[in-house]
């Protein structure tokens, strides 16, 4: 996974913050809550755990910047 992060900071110029999220969504070491309801059936909530509005999908965690942010700080 830091070979992984350190070629995305060091060749696309993103932020550090954007850069640990995308790296730990390729690795599908994210814990979201909709692929664990929809796909793997382990919980019957898939509503996000910070917002309890919209299911917890990348997209909707990547799109609310209080989401990702948080995200980013429980990974480093």
């Amino acid at each position: 996974m830091e070979d992984a992060y350190r070629w995305t900071r060091e060749n696309t110029g993103l932020k550090r913050e954007t850069a640990v999220l995308i790296t730990a969504v390729q690795d599908e070491a994210l814990d979201i809550k909709c692929h664990k309801a929809k796909i793997l059936h382990m919980t019957n909530d898939p509503k996000c755990r910070m917002c309890k509005e919209k299911d917890e999908t990348v997209a909707h965690i990547v799109s609310v910047p209080q989401h990702s942010r948080k995200l980013v700080q429980d990974k480093t």
